[in-house]
């Protein structure tokens, strides 16, 4: 929470506009017209001094955006991305900038660092039984083609953490210095701080988190969920999620009617089954 509030510049506190932690961060929708347009507005008068575009040029932007050929759920997510855009550009002194999504590519993730696409969409899942070595993916470049590294080199670029926590009842002030590459790989197998205590490693991946979205190499737009229905007519053999076998999956589904009984129980209800 505290890396995000950081992230987003939002401060609390007595005579804040929160009181609280949890208040901030409970406010951030990742969501500001009003600055995203100030924004845009800024971006294009830094350009065009720059001699990178002309006033009110049009733009167009092919995205690396999947392997296979582009479905229609992935054109309406360009479609809602193209729709803020649009709104963020108003008064900003660009023209248009329309994103084109483009598939059938062998491998969108390398196509951007090997400078095919200035930009990729994608996603990264697991690192869920050990979130220590999520970083791993943005900063190890021997197992990882770091797709958005964009204009830096996590293995050269150094990165300072400091924190304090509290061991044993005192205050105790954390500080050192690596590369973000080993960073990365400090908290998996034999890492420095592998063996470290989980406050002390979360502290470092909310810092490696923070630091690593204040660069916009990576802007997070979405995220993916998983939704099951318990019907009136089977059962589960869990209703908590168990990450690693979910809600039991069908071996271990069982009924709780026969089709009689479940052509019965509709019909009592009127026909209509109310799962609100």
């Amino acid at each position: 929470m505290q890396a995000l509030v950081n992230l987003y510049g939002i401060e609390y506190g007595e005579g804040k506009t929160y009181a609280t932690l949890e208040e901030a961060h409970a406010s951030i929708t990742g969501f500001n017209l009003t600055e995203a347009k100030a924004l845009m507005k800024t971006a294009h008068t830094e350009l065009v001094a720059a001699g990178d575009i002309v006033a009110g040029a049009n733009i167009k932007i092919k995205i690396a955006y999947a392997k296979g050929a582009i479905q229609s759920d992935e054109l309406a997510q360009v479609a809602i991305i193209q729709k803020h855009l649009n709104a963020a550009l108003e008064g900003s002194g660009f023209g248009t900038i329309e994103l084109e999504a483009v598939g059938s590519i062998d491998n969108r993730y390398n196509a951007v660092p090997e400078g095919k696409f200035a930009i990729g969409y994608g996603a990264w899942g697991g690192a869920a039984f050990y979130p220590f070595r999520n970083m791993q993916v943005y900063c190890d470049t021997d197992q990882y083609s770091v797709n958005e590294r964009a204009n830096w080199e996590p293995a050269a670029e150094t990165l300072t953490i400091t924190f304090e926590y509290v061991k044993d009842g005192e205050t105790v002030e954390f500080e050192d210095t690596m590369t973000w590459k080993a960073w990365s790989n400090s908290m998996v197998g034999s890492g420095k701080y592998a063996n470290a205590s989980n406050d002390v490693k979360l502290r470092i991946l909310a810092f490696m988190e923070e630091k690593y979205l204040a660069k916009y190499y990576r802007i997070p737009l979405a995220s993916s969920t998983s939704a099951f229905l318990l019907s009136k007519q089977i059962a589960y053999f869990t209703e908590e999620y168990n990450i690693m076998y979910g809600f039991g999956g069908f071996r271990l589904l069982t009924f709780k009617m026969d089709d009689y009984q479940w052509r019965e129980f509709i019909r009592k209800s009127g026909g209509t089954l109310d799962y609100k």
